[in-house]
């Protein structure tokens, strides 16, 4: 008996807790420039088929553009710097 291959497309998903945190300045400054608040910004980075890359253009620090649907239904792109979390147990 000859063994077939399994060629079914296979998908692992890890998730994670992730906090996202404001600058109030900056949100403001966003709000008044484009029009879209944090808390929907933040709808867009949890869309399940947003696109997510690292930004090409960062310099100084890690980057990502996220391309994702806002509750809201508006297409966004979301730039936003990756931080590493503080698993010291202290708070900021």
């Amino acid at each position: 008996m000859t063994r077939r291959r399994d060629l079914r497309r296979r998908t692992i998903v890890y998730t994670a807790l992730v906090r996202f945190e404001s600058d109030p300045p900056k949100a403001e400054a966003n709000l008044r420039a484009h029009g879209v608040g944090f808390a929907e910004a933040v709808t867009a980075l949890e869309d399940d088929c947003a696109l997510t890359r690292e930004d090409p253009a960062a310099v100084d620090e890690p980057r990502f553009v996220t391309l994702g649907l806002s509750t809201l239904a508006n297409l966004l792109v979301v730039v936003y710097p990756h931080q590493e979390p503080d698993l010291s147990g202290g708070s900021r």
